[in-house]
């Protein structure tokens, strides 16, 4: 079953009415998927499993309501649906085998994963916007950085060094234009990933939340949050071990205030170098939906927890972090 939808016109003038002249063919498509990752974003909404973000982005004829500008939230299958389209519009797809999207009996979306597949000037390629962690796929890290895509996968290897080459002229040739944001994020990047350790884990704890304070409202959502952890803090930084008293940890939780759905981020950091249990952990609520952060006691966290003030960003019933339960084993002694 396929259900026919509309691209709204004011995006399809920011993607296919800016595309250079002499650009065709794959350069051309390239440019297109480029351009698209850039101006749209993942829906946070939909990233936690509230419902009506859901029920929204299965209905196709919503599509229409993406123009780029006020409205730039999608999910996977939508932006492979909107990507497609646009290459049929830009005379660039040939022949479809797999949509990326794939429709129920009642004209729905089908709400899974999906990656695209098309050919594209006679070569056949993938094609994943969303493809990674947040701050590696290409929806979130093409605009912020100059990082040739990675969620494109041409499949004829015959062009796979033409293919490459184009990537990065494509880069070249169009930088990205950051928001305010977008531009701290570089920096923060520029300099910290991959070299987080050589700066102490404390810094960089401050560092986050007078990212917080300085965040502008409109720009600085849940995505750039996320970006802004994984640049900041290392996968051992965020590894729990009970038995290394003298490893400092941070722990990084996206969870759901039950009374009010008001997504909040919880931030635990435990300095080792305190030997005060007590004084030792600092956990931080972060809301960003007004841009501010406060610290909360370990008691007041556990207290939280147990009476199911917050849940999982789905719902589910959170539990304690491995930093609590040794608190709280620690307590009982």
């Amino acid at each position: 079953m396929y259900v026919d939808f509309e691209v709204n016109p004011e995006l399809e003038k920011i993607v296919l009415g800016s595309i250079p002249k002499g650009y065709y063919g794959i350069k051309k498509a390239i440019y297109i998927y480029v351009k698209l990752c850039r101006t749209l974003k993942y829906s946070m909404d939909y990233f936690v499993g509230k419902q009506e973000a859901i029920d929204y982005f299965r209905d196709p004829s919503n599509i229409k309501n993406i123009d780029g500008i006020n409205n730039k939230d999608v999910v996977c299958y939508v932006f492979n649906a909107i990507l497609m389209k646009l290459y049929y519009k830009a005379d660039l797809r040939d022949e479809i085998s797999d949509y990326g999207y794939r429709f129920t009996d009642d004209g729905k979306f089908v709400d899974e994963h999906f990656t695209a597949q098309a050919q594209i000037a006679s070569f056949w390629s993938d094609f994943d916007g969303t493809k990674g962690r947040i701050k590696d796929n290409d929806l979130t890290a093409l605009k912020y950085s100059d990082k040739v895509p990675t969620g494109w996968k041409m499949h004829d290897k015959r062009i796979e060094k033409f293919f490459d080459e184009t990537l990065h002229e494509v880069i070249a040739e169009n930088p990205v234009e950051m928001s305010n944001q977008e531009e701290y994020l570089k920096k923060v990047a520029a300099k910290f990933n991959g070299k987080q350790n050589e700066y102490p884990l404390k810094d960089r704890v401050d560092l986050f939340l007078r990212s917080i304070d300085i965040a502008d409202n409109e720009l600085f959502g849940f995505n750039n949050l996320i970006v802004l952890s994984d640049l900041l803090f290392t996968q051992d930084e965020r590894t729990y071990n009970k038995d290394d008293s003298e490893k400092d940890n941070i722990y990084f939780k996206i969870v759901k205030e039950k009374a009010t759905s008001e997504l909040k981020c919880l931030l635990y950091y435990k300095n080792s170098k305190i030997k005060d249990l007590d004084k030792q952990l600092k956990i931080y609520e972060i809301s960003v939906s007004d841009q501010t952060y406060k610290e909360i006691g370990v008691d007041e966290i556990i207290k939280r927890i147990d009476s199911h003030y917050y849940t999982k960003k789905h719902g589910e019933t959170l539990e304690y972090p491995e930093v609590i339960n040794e608190y709280k084993a620690v307590q009982m002694e």
